[in-house]
Order: structure tokens, then sequence, then C-alpha cells
């Protein structure tokens, strides 16, 4: 079963508000925050590992001595000897992580205003098609919805850079679900989508079904995300 946890980080006041918390996280990691120029950047990044360590240590009891964060085909990161599978993501104000015993992806994207223009190759033909049959003030919300489903399908596959985006279709069904109409032997895996708030879409894909009651994100305190007590050695 795929366990979808998320955390608003709105809250955090700054870097240095939270800054003690990086010894909790993994050499590579800090190396990564501290590359970062911008606060929101670094506690983006801060958080999405700590976000994951909450989500093992709740889902499948382990401490953090237990969790090794190593590279796996593609360099997706992976745990070390271990068949539970994750994915971390953050845009905006939301950090989000899915963890299960199957390949996932996930992506979170901030709603903003796009011209569309620069993106279209980006797109498939039908994708293309589909926004530009929608009505003017419900294109930017799709065009988000479409992006996300696609970074998690490729997130999934451990592809990232390596597969082009134009390459493959991946259109909404329902108002959370989607389905990858090409290439043809993609059309087993799900896709679920949320929207956490107004201004942000969530997007999930795994070779595993996404039933709504499996994606309904476990909504961490930014509070309890950067308390040291939350994590057993």
């Amino acid at each position: 079963m795929i366990a979808l946890y998320a955390v608003n980080i709105s809250a955090v006041p700054s870097y240095a508000a939270v800054a003690a918390m990086r010894t909790a996280v993994s050499e590579a990691r800090q190396a990564r925050i501290e590359r970062y120029r911008f606060d929101a950047d670094k506690i983006r990044c801060l958080s999405a590992e700590l976000l994951l360590r909450s989500a093992l240590a709740a889902e499948y009891g382990l401490s953090s001595s237990q969790i090794h964060i190593a590279a796996g085909e593609n360099g997706k990161p992976q745990l070390a000897d271990s068949k539970i599978r994750f994915n971390l993501s953050h845009s905006g104000e939301w950090v989000i992580c899915a963890v299960g015993q199957t390949e996932i992806g996930a992506d979170v994207e901030e709603i903003r205003e796009t011209n569309f223009r620069t993106v279209a190759e980006s797109f498939s033909a039908a994708e293309q098609a589909l926004l530009e049959h929608t009505a003017a003030d419900a294109q930017t919300d799709l065009f988000y919805r479409i992006w996300t489903l696609k970074e998690s399908y490729v997130k999934y596959r451990g592809t990232g850079l390596l597969e082009s985006f134009s390459d493959f279709t991946v259109l909404p069904c329902s108002a959370h679900t989607a389905k990858c109409t090409q290439p043809a032997d993609s059309t087993a895996v799900s896709f679920y989508s949320l929207k956490p708030d107004a201004r942000h879409w969530i997007s999930l894909c795994s070779s595993e079904p996404l039933p709504a009651e499996n994606c309904t994100p476990h909504i961490v305190s930014a509070s309890a995300l950067f308390s040291a007590a939350s994590y057993k050695k």
C-alpha cells in the first residue's frame, strides 16, 4: 500500500530557526542544503528528508539509524538493502513524501501563471489539444495537474531528464484519476491527483492501484517535523 505524507512549511520563519535539525539528515542531504542560496529552498530540502524519516517511522517503525539512503538505477534515491520505496517532492508551501513496497513517483507543484507557448514542446499533441479546448480561466490549473502527472510518471520510472515529456501522454479521466495512453506498455500504471489547497497540485504514479483512501495525505505539522524528539536514533 502506498502512503502519502505532506507538510506545509509556510509557518517556518527562517532556515536559522530550524537549521539545528540538519544533524538529523544524511550527510549528502546536508551538503545539498548548503548548496542552496535562499532560505526557502534550504527549508524545503531539509524538510524533505525529515518527512521521509517521519513517514518511515510511522509506516514501518524504522529509527533514524536504520535509514540509509543510496542511489539506485539512474540515480533514483532508495533505501539501501530494503524493499521499501519512496519518492520526495517539494514546491511552494508543500513538501511531500510517498512510501510503499513498490516503485512510486510523486510530484507537487505550486500553481503559477504560465505562458503555455513556452512549454508546448513539453506536452504531447493530445495534451496540448486538451489544454487548447479548455476554458481560458481553467487552463493554468489543468496545465499544472498534467505537469505533476507527467513528473510523477518519469519519477516512477526513474528516468528523469532521460525521458522527453513530449514522448508520452497522461490525460485526466476523472476528478482524481488519470491514464497514460502512450506508449502502450505504460497503460498498467495508476495515477492519482489531488489539491491540498487552491494553489498546489499533487500527483502520484505507481504500478499498484491508488484508491482514494490510500492517497489521502497524512498531514504532519511543521512543529512536529522539526522536533528533535521525533527522530529515534
